[in-house]
């Protein structure tokens, strides 16, 4: 596990196990350019021991400024999440 120090603020890809990051950002892509609306990827995860980790990612549009954006969700298992 990491503590959530060594977590928060870093990017997304570094968690991610480096043989799985082209089909998890080609995923997310079209997230992000709005051909797929969401997305749920099982996701695993650079440590020492293999752990796997839920990954949700959907559109965000604003309309009032025509802005878009993507939000993404990872969900750790318990174990992985220090304090």
């Amino acid at each position: 596990g990491s503590h959530r120090d060594a977590v928060v603020g870093r990017p997304l890809a570094e968690r991610i196990r480096p043989e799985d990051r082209d089909g998890v950002a080609g995923q997310l892509s079209k997230v992000v350019m709005g051909t797929m609306p969401a997305a749920h990827l099982e996701v695993r995860l650079q440590a020492a021991v293999e752990r796997a980790a839920s990954l949700y990612a959907s559109r965000m549009e604003d309309r009032a400024d025509g802005e878009s954006g993507a939000q993404f969700v990872l969900e750790l298992p318990a174990d992985e999440v220090r304090t």
